[in-house]
């Protein structure tokens, strides 16, 4: 989720989730990471990929970091590797034949192509910077999915780009925000829309392929059949899932299971956006073959504003939208 000044009025509009606290084991800081908001995993080489910027300082630049989960090395995205205005934000990691990439929404916040896409290439455990992918129809991108074959969806969080808009998308929860789609070569809306898109997520399972998408304002995700027309892609909505909270991003683990990070109080993580004092409770769903269960939830003193998790191994990594570390606790189930 995107720290920006529309969340000031948010806060009008938002209700607390009542929480108890849920626990996992044998929680550990892994520091040094400002805002590391998004994180994917290789889980060939056992690198960790984070998607950190200083969110409460939003002009200023961000990069990415990786973790060697094995032994603990953290890098730094080269100078040289690093694209102008980089602010980083959604990040999804893809193999497309023989090579790796990674693709990131950035925030350039210039007037002309406020938002990007960066494309990096994985060579040796080192990102180089591909290419960058602009278009007006990058809205608002809070996140993004990659196909194999280079095919993007990215989730807008607002359908608005004027403020007053985004005013009216958040008083009346409307179903405005699309999803920007890039078939390798133009640009796309592709529909439905949702209230407020946030985390978006590509699956290829049971010989079919799936795209799972939440809605801030709808307090919902919802799970699509992807199935394509003529070579253009066709969402089918199979099921919405209700949560507790504001919905964020998505992980997997190695069986396929996916993992839901939601917001408990958006009032809540407005004040944690100003200060780090103000905490954010967060928690954590595991959706096992369309079945939905609570595994996490906090108060926000272990964490606060968690934004996405995944699993790797036995271990669950779990990242946040301000504080300068990730949590990683045991996953034994």
């Amino acid at each position: 989720m995107k720290h920006r000044n529309f969340f000031v009025f948010l806060f009008l509009f938002a209700n607390c989730s009542s929480y108890e606290n849920i626990s996992l084991k044998d929680c550990k800081k892994i520091e040094s990471f400002p805002g590391p908001e998004d994180i994917a995993i290789d889980r060939e080489t056992k690198i960790l990929y984070i998607s950190s910027h200083d969110r409460r300082n939003f002009e200023s630049m961000g990069t990415i970091f990786s973790l060697n989960i094995e032994t603990q090395e953290i890098q730094k995205l080269s100078t040289d590797q690093t694209p102008k205005n980089f602010r980083p934000h959604g990040i999804d990691l893809v193999k497309q034949g023989k090579e790796k990439k990674l693709y990131v929404i950035s925030h350039t916040m210039l007037k002309e192509n406020p938002h990007s896409i960066e494309v990096f290439r994985i060579e040796k455990n080192t990102l180089l910077h591909e290419k960058t992918l602009l278009s007006e129809k990058l809205l608002n991108p809070n996140d993004l999915a990659v196909t194999e074959d280079g095919k993007i969806f990215v989730s807008n969080d607002f359908g608005s780009v004027s403020s007053f808009g985004q005013f009216l998308d958040v008083t009346f929860s409307r179903k405005n925000s699309p999803i920007s789609y890039y078939d390798g070569k133009e640009w796309h809306f592709l529909k439905p829309n949702l209230a407020g898109g946030n985390g978006i997520y590509y699956q290829k399972k049971d010989g079919k392929e799936w795209i799972y998408r939440a809605s801030m304002f709808g307090k919902v995700f919802v799970k699509y059949e992807l199935r394509y027309v003529q070579s253009f892609p066709n969402l089918i909505e199979t099921k919405v899932f209700s949560v507790e909270g504001i919905p964020d991003n998505f992980g997997e683990d190695e069986k396929g299971n996916l993992f839901l990070v939601s917001h408990s109080s958006m009032w809540k993580f407005v004040r944690h956006s100003s200060s780090k004092e103000n905490l954010s409770p967060s928690l954590i769903y595991i959706l096992q073959n369309d079945n939905l269960k609570k595994i996490y939830q906090n108060d926000g003193i272990e964490i606060s504003a968690a934004s996405t998790a995944l699993v790797f191994q036995n271990r669950i990594y779990i990242s946040q939208v301000f504080e300068p570390f990730l949590l990683s606790c045991t996953w034994d189930k």
